[in-house]
Protein backbone atom coordinates (compact mmCIF):
# COMPACT_ATOMS: atom_id res chain seq x y z
CA UNK A 1 0.00 0.00 0.00
CA UNK A 2 2.60 2.55 1.29
CA UNK A 3 4.47 1.98 -2.46
CA UNK A 4 1.42 2.65 -4.39
CA UNK A 5 0.87 5.92 -2.36
CA UNK A 6 4.65 7.03 -3.07
CA UNK A 7 4.32 6.01 -6.59
CA UNK A 8 4.17 9.46 -7.83
CA UNK A 9 7.04 11.13 -5.75
CA UNK A 10 9.39 8.29 -7.07
CA UNK A 11 8.08 8.65 -10.58
CA UNK A 12 8.96 12.19 -10.75
CA UNK A 13 12.46 11.34 -9.89
CA UNK A 14 13.01 10.29 -12.79
CA UNK A 15 14.13 5.90 -14.64
CA UNK A 16 16.90 5.85 -12.66
CA UNK A 17 16.73 7.60 -9.68
CA UNK A 18 19.65 7.96 -6.63
CA UNK A 19 18.35 5.39 -3.66
CA UNK A 20 19.06 7.87 -1.29
CA UNK A 21 16.84 10.83 -3.47
CA UNK A 22 14.04 7.53 -3.57
CA UNK A 23 14.49 6.93 0.34
CA UNK A 24 13.51 10.69 1.26
CA UNK A 25 10.51 10.43 -1.43
CA UNK A 26 9.04 7.34 0.48
CA UNK A 27 10.17 8.81 4.08
CA UNK A 28 8.31 11.72 3.05
CA UNK A 29 5.26 9.02 1.65
CA UNK A 30 5.34 7.02 4.53
CA UNK A 31 5.38 10.38 7.27
CA UNK A 32 2.45 11.52 5.25
CA UNK A 33 0.61 8.05 5.77
CA UNK A 34 1.16 8.00 9.19
CA UNK A 35 0.32 11.56 10.13
CA UNK A 36 -3.26 10.95 8.06
CA UNK A 37 -4.22 7.77 9.59
CA UNK A 38 -3.14 9.18 13.23
CA UNK A 39 -5.29 12.87 12.16
CA UNK A 40 -8.48 10.44 11.01
CA UNK A 41 -11.78 11.27 11.76
CA UNK A 42 -12.56 7.98 12.37
CA UNK A 43 -11.11 7.60 16.21
CA UNK A 44 -12.72 8.94 18.88
CA UNK A 45 -9.61 11.37 19.99
CA UNK A 46 -7.82 12.14 16.28
CA UNK A 47 -3.90 12.62 16.94
CA UNK A 48 -3.88 16.16 14.02
CA UNK A 49 -0.27 16.96 15.68
CA UNK A 50 1.55 15.80 13.35
CA UNK A 51 -0.68 16.12 9.70
CA UNK A 52 -0.66 19.95 11.17
CA UNK A 53 3.10 20.35 11.64
CA UNK A 54 3.85 18.82 8.18
CA UNK A 55 0.96 20.71 6.60
CA UNK A 56 2.58 23.82 8.27
CA UNK A 57 5.97 22.93 6.84
CA UNK A 58 4.85 21.93 3.24
CA UNK A 59 2.27 24.75 2.69
CA UNK A 60 3.69 27.65 4.77
CA UNK A 61 4.89 30.90 4.39
CA UNK A 62 8.44 29.19 3.87
CA UNK A 63 7.36 26.59 1.96
CA UNK A 64 8.38 26.43 -2.09
CA UNK A 65 5.79 26.11 -4.30
CA UNK A 66 7.19 22.66 -4.85
CA UNK A 67 6.24 21.62 -1.19
CA UNK A 68 3.10 22.55 -1.69
CA UNK A 69 2.20 20.82 -4.68
CA UNK A 70 3.70 17.41 -3.43
CA UNK A 71 1.75 17.81 0.44
CA UNK A 72 -1.48 18.48 -2.40
CA UNK A 73 -0.75 15.54 -4.57
CA UNK A 74 -0.65 13.32 -1.42
CA UNK A 75 -3.39 14.64 -0.30
CA UNK A 76 -5.36 13.64 -3.30
CA UNK A 77 -3.69 10.54 -3.24
CA UNK A 78 -4.88 9.88 0.70
CA UNK A 79 -8.15 9.97 -0.15
CA UNK A 80 -8.09 6.14 -2.20
CA UNK A 81 -6.39 5.13 0.86
CA UNK A 82 -8.29 6.81 3.74
CA UNK A 83 -10.47 3.17 5.16
CA UNK A 84 -6.77 1.90 5.70
CA UNK A 85 -5.90 2.63 9.65
CA UNK A 86 -2.86 0.91 9.77
CA UNK A 87 0.57 3.06 10.55
CA UNK A 88 4.21 2.60 8.41
CA UNK A 89 5.68 1.09 11.67
CA UNK A 90 9.27 0.64 9.81
CA UNK A 91 10.26 0.30 6.72
CA UNK A 92 13.54 -0.35 4.73
CA UNK A 93 14.02 0.83 0.51
CA UNK A 94 16.95 -0.74 -0.42
CA UNK A 95 17.92 -2.96 -4.31
CA UNK A 96 17.96 -6.30 -4.21
CA UNK A 97 20.50 -8.66 -5.50
CA UNK A 98 19.81 -7.90 -8.88
CA UNK A 99 19.55 -4.24 -8.19
CA UNK A 100 15.66 -3.66 -8.41
CA UNK A 101 14.83 -1.61 -5.81
CA UNK A 102 12.30 -3.14 -2.76
CA UNK A 103 10.17 -1.36 0.05
CA UNK A 104 9.88 -3.53 3.22
CA UNK A 105 7.15 -1.95 4.84
CA UNK A 106 5.86 -3.73 8.46
CA UNK A 107 2.37 -1.93 8.78
CA UNK A 108 0.24 -2.01 12.62
CA UNK A 109 -2.37 -0.44 14.24
CA UNK A 110 -2.08 2.67 16.30
CA UNK A 111 -2.18 2.37 19.89
CA UNK A 112 -5.78 1.62 21.18
CA UNK A 113 -6.49 0.40 18.04
CA UNK A 114 -7.59 -3.32 17.74
CA UNK A 115 -8.60 -5.34 15.02
CA UNK A 116 -11.53 -7.09 15.06
CA UNK A 117 -11.08 -11.15 13.63
CA UNK A 118 -14.10 -13.28 13.71
CA UNK A 119 -13.73 -16.47 15.77
CA UNK A 120 -12.93 -19.87 13.69
CA UNK A 121 -15.25 -21.43 12.16
CA UNK A 122 -15.69 -24.40 14.45
CA UNK A 123 -16.64 -21.95 17.12
CA UNK A 124 -19.40 -19.84 15.21
CA UNK A 125 -23.15 -20.24 15.48
CA UNK A 126 -24.80 -22.71 12.78
CA UNK A 127 -27.97 -22.25 11.89
CA UNK A 128 -29.42 -25.33 9.78
CA UNK A 129 -25.59 -26.52 9.23
CA UNK A 130 -24.65 -23.54 7.98
CA UNK A 131 -22.90 -20.44 8.98
CA UNK A 132 -24.44 -17.31 8.66
CA UNK A 133 -24.17 -13.58 8.34
CA UNK A 134 -28.03 -13.00 8.41
CA UNK A 135 -30.68 -14.92 10.33
CA UNK A 136 -33.59 -15.81 9.23
CA UNK A 137 -36.82 -16.68 11.14
CA UNK A 138 -38.61 -20.12 10.19
CA UNK A 139 -41.57 -18.29 9.06
CA UNK A 140 -41.85 -16.86 6.03
CA UNK A 141 -42.89 -12.69 6.05
CA UNK A 142 -45.07 -11.74 3.52
CA UNK A 143 -44.34 -9.81 0.31
CA UNK A 144 -46.35 -6.87 1.36
CA UNK A 145 -45.67 -5.55 4.77
CA UNK A 146 -48.24 -2.72 5.35
CA UNK A 147 -45.91 0.14 7.02
CA UNK A 148 -46.64 1.91 10.23
CA UNK A 149 -46.45 5.71 8.38
CA UNK A 150 -48.66 3.95 5.10
CA UNK A 151 -51.83 6.20 4.89
CA UNK A 152 -55.07 4.77 3.74
CA UNK A 153 -57.09 6.82 0.79
CA UNK A 154 -60.88 7.44 2.67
Amino acid sequence: MVLEFAIPLLEGLGPSPAIDDARAAVALAVTFWNASVLASKRWEYPRVKELNELKKRMRGRQASCDDAATFDLLAARWREYWLDPRLGESWAYDADASGVPRLLCAMALPDGARAEIPPPAEKRVAIGGKFSTKCRSGKARPRTCPSPWATTAA
